[in-house]
């Protein structure tokens, strides 16, 4: 049996193909703007639980990850704050004001040490940094910032004493800097009851060498 060709039919046939291939690249591209979006929203979750939902600082977790790979192969300075009397304001003027005082400490850690500063809030009232050891040169402007009174809403200043402890930290890991950091910043904090203004700085003794002394502890006021 012969079959006779229509050209119409064929010529429809071959006009439905573009089509169909248009719907699949539609369907193609909404899946690909759907997985970008929803890695977008991934990414920025990610971001958001890297920060302190109530300064905006690193939290710990992430401070400490960015400040281990910055004392890797660097000489470094890691500091550590303790406010002084912050119980006092969250029991005094509610929880409110004590989220006042911390965003204040935390907008003037990072506009005094700058943005090449890694700076985190490490729990509480306890914030953490590490920076270029030219601020050992600076210390004094840290501390008058920090002791600044902070604006209340619609009430006086707010008064928050700040401890202050650094190291310098050559060759050594995190945990140690940091707790030479705390160290000093306790020896600091138990000097504030006879002056207003203190700091403590420790420098961390150098990896082990053969033939090398350790670097003397150096304390500042």
């Amino acid at each position: 049996m012969r079959h006779h060709h229509d050209p119409h039919v064929t010529a429809h046939a071959h006009a439905s193909l573009p089509g169909s291939w248009a719907a699949i690249a539609a369907t193609v591209a909404a899946g690909w703007a759907l997985t970008a979006c929803q890695l977008r929203h991934r990414t920025r979750q990610l971001q958001l639980a890297q920060r302190d939902p109530v300064t905006g600082l690193l939290t710990r977790a992430a401070w400490e990850t960015a400040a281990h790979h910055a004392l890797r192969h660097h000489t470094r300075m890691v500091g550590v704050v303790d406010l002084d009397g912050f119980k006092g304001v969250n029991d005094t003027h509610g929880h409110h004001t004590g989220d006042l005082v911390l965003r204040a400490v935390a907008a003037r850690l990072t506009a005094v040490l700058g943005p090449a500063a890694l700076v985190g809030r490490l729990g509480g009232d306890e914030f953490a940094f590490v920076t270029g050891l030219s601020w050992l040169h600076h210390l004094d402007h840290l501390q008058d910032a920090l002791a600044a009174p902070i604006p209340g809403h619609g009430s006086a200043p707010l008064r928050v004493g700040a401890s202050l402890g650094v190291a310098v930290a050559c060759s050594v890991e995190l945990p140690a800097a940091l707790a030479a950091a705390d160290r000093a910043m306790y020896q600091a904090k138990s000097r504030r009851r006879t002056r207003s203004a203190d700091n403590q700085t420790v420098r961390l003794p150098r990896a082990r060498r053969p033939h090398h002394d350790d670097d003397q502890v150096v304390m500042n006021r």
